[in-house]
């Protein structure tokens, strides 16, 4: 037996204790193990006393001599005990097995026999210290068992005497704590390892205290009570300081954590916190940093529940007051009109339907629709910015005659105007609101010191008489404006009457219908560059139709007419399937690129899109990676939940997805970041402006940080020169598209361009 350190020379030298960050569960651990080796030593001691008597009892003693032998043979740890000379008189099995001896092989023999000569020398001459001493000793070491291992052990020796009262020798037991000692490295560096996640997170992390501990079968309202009053800060990394405005940990510990507090919001949490089971996950509350500067962060907080008591809560903070600004701003965009600042399409639709779902028998609605005569004299006479100016001014006079009435404004776009009035009683009333709402534009404007006058045409639709929805009624106050300005009156209601369901329209509908059944629609392709890479990313396929008399026909001069009947679901599968074989034929000649096609509401809808869609990849041969859908905003309104589960299967196969024209009034942001979404497209109407309009620049910029957030990349449409180009590469833009890099162009085109390496054109000329 090889010891590795030398018995401490104050024999009386306590075992090293584990360091203060420990648990008291290692001190009562190693506090249960003395007990037991004193115990041990005591029956020990017994034992060498009992064979003492052999010589008065020597039948009787050696019975009891066999039976006490067994007894310390059954204890685990390593016994042993010694005459006054140090020689061995007798040990356990569990000592013998340590030093690899055989059973009865160390009696009568010395440490000199176990040990290297001069540590033997060392450790003989304290135990005859000790017997001269006739005390106790205790002391760790180190000793190399017979397994090759270095163990860490504790001593525990003490002086016997015999039935006559002189000195018998010492026993003594090897305690073996090499395990505790582990445990206790362990703890200590998952202490240290703890710590430094704390240190280095970027997270503001916290423990909190309360003080008197909270009893969990109290009242909630006494609980929120005394969480509100009593919860302090007692640890935080610098994280959680910087946050509230502070330099270091230590000028935050020991805070009340309301000093930080939103009180109103705070004890709703606190009410959730509680009846949660004191466990709340990614949740938003409002707080203020040292100098009272309004704060939003997303928060954890868990409750540690002890004895039916919660004294100590960990929590988490992260400052998200930007990104809530930037969110605020965009949702503020989504419903507002970025010129008036009056609400837009998308509110003037959600408000509608609320009003409609509300309204009761025989209550009335009224939706009106202003376009403005010859508005476009005053942008081609003055320019758009003239025209700009005046509709502002009309926005401002519009809003001030509503204040009070109930009614609601919103700019559709372009020189049309809605007004929501719900309190009609009567056709009268209707008239009243109409000749009030001209009547502002009785005063001619003055637009850059040019007096300017201008009217309007209304058309109003009534709801439940004109329809019950508000597509129905945007549409008929649509028809009966267009009808004022033919008739050339000031306002007019909707009449069924002159609904233009004209026979050229029915032809052309017609036609169209033929032309989709013998497969007689086209796709031209527009190129999209990316602004990272300098590459080309991909193209859209947009429908074409060759009239056999009207000629070349843009989507936006039959689509319409596709959507109001069924024609716009063979439509779109006709331009998805023709993309994906154009993509079959562009890989087999060893060009690797995608192509966008965009998804009509309808067929999104459509619980057999997915079928369809891996039908025709499966059939050419195509990886679904290089197809990308872009889905019209409108079509995640109607119902969002269905479009949100067909979306979620068809990008489970690998088909990408976007959102096109975000920003334009449709776009919903609670509903966008649940969606399993690729790219987003920002509409021509900011792109095309953002030069011009701080505005837009900003609706651009903080739609391109939101959708990088979301892990989304970005393109833009409708880029129309160089200098937006490079904007949007400076603001962070991933691709780009409009006539400035490339016009939609048929498929040998599209070839000619590929081939010539176009997109090199708009590289980055800084970097060139």
């Amino acid at each position: 037996m090889t010891q590795l350190q030398t018995p401490p020379s104050n024999l009386h030298q306590a075992a090293t204790t584990p360091p203060p960050a420990m648990d008291n569960a290692l001190s009562t651990a190693t506090l249960v193990m003395d007990g037991v080796a004193f115990i041990v030593i005591f029956l020990l001691i017994y034992f060498v006393i009992s064979r003492g008597r052999i010589a008065a009892r020597e039948k009787q003693a050696r019975s009891e001599s066999l039976n006490l032998q067994a007894i310390i043979d059954a204890v685990p740890i390593p016994l042993f005990y010694k005459d006054v000379e140090g020689r061995y008189l007798g040990c356990n099995q569990a000592f013998e097995e340590i030093l690899g001896k055989k059973r009865g092989e160390i009696i009568g023999r010395t440490v000199y026999d176990v040990a290297p000569g001069d540590l033997a020398a060392v450790y003989h001459k304290a135990d005859l210290d000790l017997i001269a001493s006739q005390g106790t000793q205790k002391y760790e070491t180190k000793v190399l068992f017979g397994d090759g291992q270095r163990h860490d052990i504790i001593f525990h020796k003490a002086v016997f005497s015999d039935p006559s009262g002189n000195v018998g020798g010492l026993v003594g037991s090897m305690l073996d704590i090499s395990e505790l000692k582990r445990t206790e490295d362990d703890l200590l560096r998952s202490e240290d390892r703890y710590r430094a996640f704390i240190a280095m997170s970027s997270e503001g992390i916290w423990r909190g205290e309360v003080s008197p501990p909270i009893d969990v079968t109290s009242p909630i309202d006494l609980q929120v009570d005394s969480f509100f009053e009593n919860l302090c800060i007692a640890e935080c990394n610098d994280a959680l300081a910087s946050i509230y405005g502070y330099s270091a940990a230590g000028e935050v510990i020991g805070r009340r954590t309301r000093e930080f507090y939103d009180n109103e919001q705070v004890r709703e949490i606190l009410e959730r916190f509680v009846d949660s089971g004191y466990s709340l996950h990614d949740y938003e509350i409002r707080q203020f940093d040292r100098y009272g500067r309004e704060l939003w962060l997303s928060s954890t907080l868990v409750g540690v529940v002890e004895d039916g008591k919660v004294e100590r809560l960990w929590g988490t903070r992260r400052d998200i007051t930007e990104k809530k600004r930037q969110m605020e701003a965009l949702e503020h965009s989504a419903n507002h009109d970025s010129l008036t600042g009056l609400h837009n399409r998308f509110y003037l639709k959600n408000r509608l339907e609320d009003e409609l779902e509300r309204m009761e028998e025989p209550g009335h609605l009224a939706l009106f629709i202003l376009d403005l005569d010859r508005f476009k004299e005053v942008n081609d006479t003055l320019g758009h910015y003239a025209g700009d100016l005046l509709l502002k001014e009309l926005a401002k006079r519009l809003e001030q005659v509503l204040v009070g009435l109930g009614g609601d404004i919103a700019r559709l776009g372009g020189d049309e105007f809605a007004i929501i009035y719900n309190r009609v009683r009567s056709v009268r009333d209707i008239n009243w609101l109409a000749e009030l709402v001209l009547r502002t534009m009785n005063s001619p404007f003055d637009v850059e010191g040019i007096r300017v006058e201008i009217e309007a045409s209304i058309g109003i639709a009534m709801a439940p008489a004109h329809g019950r929805t508000s597509s129905d009624l945007l549409r008929c106050a649509d028809i009966a404006m267009y009808r004022a300005k033919k008739v050339m009156q000031r306002y007019c209601l909707y009449d069924p009457a002159h609904d233009p369901y004209t026979p050229e329209r029915l032809a052309l509908m017609a036609d169209l219908g033929t032309a989709v059944r013998n497969n007689g629609l086209s796709i031209f392709f527009q190129p999209k560059i990316d602004l990272v890479h300098d590459s080309l990313a991909g193209f859209e396929a947009l429908v074409r139709w060759y009239h056999p008399v009207n000629g070349l026909l843009l989507p936006g001069e039959f689509i319409p007419y596709a959507e109001i009947g069924e024609l716009i679901v063979p439509i779109t599968y006709q331009v998805i399937e023709k993309a994906v074989c154009q993509l079959h034929l562009w890989q087999q000649q060893g060009i690797c690129t995608t192509i966008a096609c965009n998804l009509s509401t309808r067929l999104l809808m459509d619980d057999d899109l997915p079928y369809h869609i891996e039908a025709f990849l499966s059939r050419y041969g195509v990886n679904p990676a290089v197809l990308e859908l872009e889905i019209t905003e409108t079509a995640l309104i109607a119902e969002p939940e269905r479009a949100r589960d067909i979306l979620g299967r068809i990008h489970a196969m690998g088909v990408r997805l976007s959102i096109d024209d975000f920003g334009t009034g449709y776009s919903s942001l609670a509903l966008l970041k649940r969606l399993p979404l690729n790219a987003l497209k920002i509409d021509i109407l900011f792109v095309s402006q953002m030069l011009r309009s701080e505005t837009d620049e900003i609706i651009v910029s903080s739609t391109i940080n939101l959708a990088h957030n979301l892990g989304l990349k970005v393109v833009a449409e409708g880029v129309e020169s160089r200098e937006i180009l490079e904007r949007l590469r400076q603001l962070g833009c991933d691709q780009a598209q409009g006539y400035f890099i490339g016009i939609p162009m048929c498929h040998e085109n599209a070839c000619r361009w590929i081939e010539d390496q176009r997109w090199r054109e708009f590289g980055d000329q800084e970097a060139s």
